[in-house]
């Protein structure tokens, strides 16, 4: 099982990002994906099994 961490690193002040790199404590085989970076959802959510984990992070 992956687990999928995707954050928007201008939330919580700037911090989000050093945030999120907390749940490596918690989560094995983790990938952390910048929100603003993803130019198509549709795409990064089939490369995503059913048996993965999908954190988000950040959202206001």
């Amino acid at each position: 099982m992956k687990t999928f961490i995707l954050y928007n690193p201008i939330a919580g002040n700037g911090n989000c990002r050093e945030d999120v790199s907390l749940l490596d404590v918690l989560y094995q085989n983790t990938t952390h994906i910048n929100m603003r970076r993803i130019t198509n959802y549709r795409t990064l959510l089939s490369d995503i099994s059913q048996d993965d984990r999908l954190i988000i992070c950040g959202g206001d």
